[in-house]
C-alpha cells in the first residue's frame, strides 16, 4: 500500500473514550508526514542517480565490450601477424639457406673449373715450353752442326784455293807467259799487215757498211771473256772448256765481206796486252776467292772435295781462249 504525506496529513481516528490526545496525534501526523516526504524525496532523487549510474554502466558496459572486442581484435591480429612474421622469417630462412647452398655450390663449381682451367694452362705452357726447349735444343744442335759443316767448308774452299793458285802459278809461270806473250805480240804483228792491204782494196762504202758489225761482235766477245773469270777457284777449269766453243762464234756469223770480219775481230780484242790481260785473270781469281771466303750464301751451299776427272792441259786453257 502506498502511502503519501498528504494522505497522513488527512488521516482521522475515531473518537472514544480514554482515547489519544487529539493534538498530540496531529503533531505526530504532521512530523511523520514531513519525514515522510523527506525520505520519499530522498528516494526519488536515489532513483534518479541509480538510472543515470546504470545509464552510466550500459555505456561502460558498451565501452568495455567494444574494448575487449578490440583487445580480441588486437590479440588476434598480434597473433596473425606473430604467426605471419614467423613464417615470414621461416621462409626467409629457409630460402637464405637454399641461397647460401647455391652460392657455396656455385663457388665450389667456379673454384674447381678455375682449378681444371689453371691445371690445364699450367699443362699447355709445360708442354709448349718442353716444345720450344726442344726446338731450342734442336735449332742449336743445328747451328753446331751448321757451325762444324762452315768450319769443313771454309777449310776445304781454302785449301781448294791454294791448291787452284798452286796449280795456276805452276801451270802459268812467268817464263812460259812471257813467251807466250812474245808468241802473241808476232801474231798480232803478223795479222797487221793483211788488215792494212784489205783496207786499201776494199771500197770506202763496204767498209763504213761493216765497220759496226765487228763492234757488235767485240761486245759479245768481251762478255764471255768477263764471264770465263770463275766465280769459285776450284771449278776454275772446269767452267774454262765450255766457253771454250762459246769465245769465237764465227760460224755462226755472216758478213758481207767475211775477209774484213775476220780480220776485224783480233785487231779489235788486241786492244790489251797478253800480260794485261794474264794479270786481270789473277786479280780476277784472288777478288773471287776472296769473295767465296767472305760471302755467306757461297758457303752455305753444300761442298764436296774435288773429285772431278784430271782437267785437260791441252787447249782449254786461259791464253787459247784468247
Amino acid at each position: 500500500m502506498k502511502i503519501s504525506a498528504i494522505d497522513i496529513r488527512k488521516h482521522t481516528f475515531e473518537k472514544i473514550f480514554r482515547g489519544y490526545d487529539p493534538d498530540a496525534v496531529d503533531a505526530f501526523l504532521n512530523s511523520l508526514s514531513q519525514e515522510w516526504e523527506r525520505y520519499t524525496s530522498e528516494n526519488n532523487l536515489l532513483k534518479m542517480q541509480l538510472e543515470y549510474a546504470e545509464k552510466e554502466l550500459a555505456k561502460l558496459k558498451d565501452i568495455e565490450t567494444t574494448l575487449f572486442r578490440t583487445l580480441k581484435t588486437a590479440e588476434d591480429a598480434s597473433r596473425q601477424i606473430e604467426k605471419e612474421a614467423t613464417a615470414a622469417a621461416d621462409k626467409r630462412i629457409d630460402e637464405s639457406k637454399v641461397r647460401s647452398d647455391e652460392m657455396i655450390a656455385e663457388a665450389e663449381a667456379r673454384t674447381n673449373q678455375i682449378i681444371r682451367e689453371t691445371e690445364e694452362k699450367l699443362k699447355r705452357f709445360k708442354e709448349e715450353f718442353a716444345a720450344e726447349i726442344k726446338l731450342q735444343e734442336r735449332d742449336f744442335r743445328a747451328i753446331e752442326n751448321f757451325r762444324d759443316n762452315l768450319v769443313v767448308q771454309l777449310s776445304s774452299l781454302a785449301n781448294n784455293t791454294m791448291d787452284t793458285v798452286e796449280r795456276f802459278e805452276q801451270k802459268y809461270d812467268k817464263e812460259s807467259v812471257l813467251n807466250r806473250m812474245e808468241e802473241i805480240r808476232q801474231h798480232v804483228s803478223e795479222i797487221e799487215i793483211p788488215k792494212k792491204a784489205a783496207y786499201f782494196t776494199a771500197p770506202k762504202e763496204e767498209t763504213a757498211a761493216v765497220e759496226p758489225d765487228p763492234i757488235v761482235e767485240e761486245q759479245k766477245n768481251e762478255v764471255v771473256l768477263e764471264i770465263v773469270a770463275p766465280e769459285h777457284p776450284a771449278e776454275e777449269e772446269k767452267e774454262m772448256e765450255p766457253e771454250e766453243t762459246v769465245v769465237i762464234p764465227e760460224p755462226a756469223y755472216k758478213a758481207p765481206e767475211p775477209v774484213i770480219s775476220e780480220i776485224a775481230i783480233p785487231i779489235e780484242n788486241r786492244k790489251k796486252t797478253a800480260a794485261e790481260e794474264a794479270n786481270e785473270a789473277l786479280e780476277e781469281m784472288h777478288r773471287s776467292a776472296e769473295k767465296a771466303r767472305d760471302a755467306s750464301p757461297a758457303i752455305n751451299r753444300p761442298r764436296t772435295p774435288d773429285t772431278s776427272t784430271p782437267k785437260k792441259n791441252g787447249g782449254g786453257s786461259f791464253f787459247d781462249q784468247i
